[in-house]
């Protein structure tokens, strides 16, 4: 893998322990299993176990234990979905490379749709037209005033971007929708749905402030044991509108998470996540199925990767690049460009 990263990595950016953990867990994505086997069982166990108790050694243990679970073990099913992109600002650079990764390998000509703030929609929109690609434009600012009544305008940013994943999802016709943030770049497909049988790749880490935003806030008994951090989900339009009504109502649910946010002094307080609250709405779902899979994903500084990100660039420049980085890193299926690595 050292061809994919820049050489150019500066010390105090990254730690001697950091780099080698990274290492390590790029061993063990080579070594993870394809399929169900006694091992990727043993770990899921593991996982749950060590999670549930929520001890800080959990992230650890997790981080080895998430690669031995399968991959792709919906042999038969939906391939493709319909998918909604969610970019911010910081976002913009890595769109040209999300939206071809998501295209190839994710919705392949489905309904394609891109949740972004007004102030740089145009751009967006150039961006589509120069790739060539069909997609709808949907603002922030649409939406909000669309489902809430005093549009919120003062809530807190956090709380804002997840409310607006929930609302994209019950905006949309389809059952069932890949939500996905615009800074992850998608390196395969995966088989996402089989019936009632839906893959969730399972995270890393494991935040027992979320767990505890879904048992208080939401009624949940979010005792899976599972992170559902993954920054991209088949998020199913019935378990988001249970989960509003279970709130109380969207504008009950915004008041929640509002009060919420900033609340992270401790290891124990409440925080929410939607990605967390979704996978686990799921779980005690009896309508759904989750089949944990396996993250198979490196989170980066943007800078650390050997990409030429500009507004520039032409679809077969980009899809050059992508295709390079896929063979560069075959055991890998996302790789996420957080601006907080």
């Amino acid at each position: 893998m050292a061809q994919v990263w820049t050489d150019k990595i500066s010390d105090l950016r990254i730690t001697p322990l950091r780099r080698a953990r990274r290492l390590v867990l790029e061993f063990f994505e080579k070594c993870a299993p394809p399929r169900h086997n006694i091992v990727s069982s043993f770990a899921l166990k593991v996982i749950k176990i060590t999670s549930l108790k929520g001890n800080r050694e959990s992230k650890y243990i997790n981080a080895l234990s998430t690669r031995f679970l399968p991959a792709d073990p919906l042999s038969e099913g939906e391939r493709f979905l319909p998918t909604v992109i969610i970019c911010a600002p910081k976002d913009i650079e890595i769109l040209p490379y999300s939206l071809l990764s998501v295209v190839a390998h994710l919705s392949n000509g489905k309904n394609l749709f891109l949740l972004v703030p007004s102030d740089i929609s145009q751009l967006v929109n150039k961006i589509l037209n120069d790739l060539e690609i069909d997609a709808e434009v949907i603002t922030d600012e649409a939406l909000i005033k669309e489902n809430l009544k005093d549009n919120k305008a003062s809530i807190e940013k956090a709380a804002r971007m997840q409310l607006l994943k929930l609302l994209s999802v019950i905006s949309q016709e389809s059952r069932q929708v890949l939500v996905v943030d615009g800074d992850t770049i998608f390196l395969k497909g995966r088989n996402w749905v089989l019936e009632n049988k839906t893959a969730f790749p399972i995270s890393q880490e494991f935040l027992p402030r979320h767990t505890n935003f879904s048992r208080q806030k939401l009624g949940l008994k979010s005792e899976s044991g599972l992170g559902f951090v993954t920054h991209h989900q088949v998020v199913c339009k019935d378990c988001v509108e249970q989960i509003i009504s279970r709130a109380g109502g969207i504008e009950s649910l915004a008041d929640k998470m509002q009060s919420a946010f900033g609340k992270t002094e401790c290891w124990d307080d409440v925080y929410p996540s939607e990605w967390q609250f979704l996978g686990e709405f799921a779980m005690e779902s009896d309508r759904h199925e989750v089949v944990p899979v396996r993250f198979a994903n490196i989170g980066l500084n943007r800078e650390l990767i050997n990409l030429e990100f500009s507004r520039d660039l032409n679809r077969s420049k980009i899809q050059f690049e992508l295709e390079k980085l896929e063979k560069s890193v075959p055991e890998l299926y996302s790789i996420s460009l957080h601006s907080y690595k």
